[in-house]
């Protein structure tokens, strides 16, 4: 976790520019297609606004998939205080309800 939290050991690859695979979002195209091979960790969400971070949530990914780490259970760290595994929500997955 601390190479998520602090940055050592962490990738020093940055994104080359913030183009949009979708109207909304940044990411790497085939990331369903590589997730399995890049031994994931931890992924780090974040919400821009303006070209700059303005929140962001931690996820542990060990042994996940391309869509089963974003579970309530899997939040290491966030920048909103009442984001945790904790707390209640009504749905919170990449798939949704």
């Amino acid at each position: 976790m601390s190479s998520s939290l602090t940055g050592q050991n962490a990738s020093s690859t940055k994104p080359i520019d913030m183009s949009r695979t979708f109207s909304s979002h940044f990411r790497q195209d085939n990331l369903n297609v590589i997730w399995a091979n890049l031994n994931v960790t931890y992924v780090k969400c974040l919400l821009y606004r303006d070209s700059r971070e303005v929140g962001y949530v931690i996820f542990d990914a060990q042994e996940s998939n391309y869509t089963n780490w974003v579970t309530k259970e899997r939040v290491v760290d966030a920048s909103w205080s009442d984001l945790t595994k904790a707390a209640t929500y009504n749905n919170f997955s990449i798939v949704g309800d």
